[in-house]
């Protein structure tokens, strides 16, 4: 008859597979997130963004043609970091969630968005494309 495992035994175990449980918490916490955001708007005009989180406001960039603006970040363990932009050029203006992370932390670690007149996408890195896009809700039209 084999002899029942000792409690120390047991209290070790249960130690080892918290532990490691906590050091890859950890690990996925220290993870970093990058939104880039490049300008291919067919007019060639500049544009401006301005992203924010609940917690930060990144500010202001002027984008002329095929010019990115880039941000880094640390995704929260709660799984609900949210930054939004938006998108303004000559008589248009567009909101966008840039990085949710329900929706993008199996998407991507380093976030590569282009911006059109129509709308923007997200390289996709198992079709090595732009191919996850996105149209603008609304042609809000900005009147001068």
């Amino acid at each position: 008859m084999a002899a029942a495992p000792s409690t120390s035994l047991v209290l070790s175990l249960s130690f080892l597979v918290l532990f490691s449980t906590i050091c890859v918490n950890v690990e996925a916490l220290s993870a970093r997130a990058s939104v880039n955001i490049t300008n291919i708007l067919e007019s060639h005009q500049q544009l401006t963004v301005h992203c924010k989180s609940k917690d930060d406001d990144l500010g202001f960039h002027q984008l002329p043609p095929l010019i990115s603006y880039a941000f880094d970040f640390r995704p929260n363990v709660w799984i609900s970091t949210l930054f939004f932009c938006s998108f303004q050029w000559p008589g248009s203006f567009h909101y966008f969630e840039i990085y949710n992370q329900k929706r993008d932390e199996d998407l991507c670690t380093l976030c590569l968005w282009i911006v059109g007149e129509k709308g923007l996408c997200l390289y996709n890195s198992k079709t090595l494309k732009y191919d996850i896009c996105y149209t603008w809700p609304s042609q809000r039209i900005l009147k001068n």
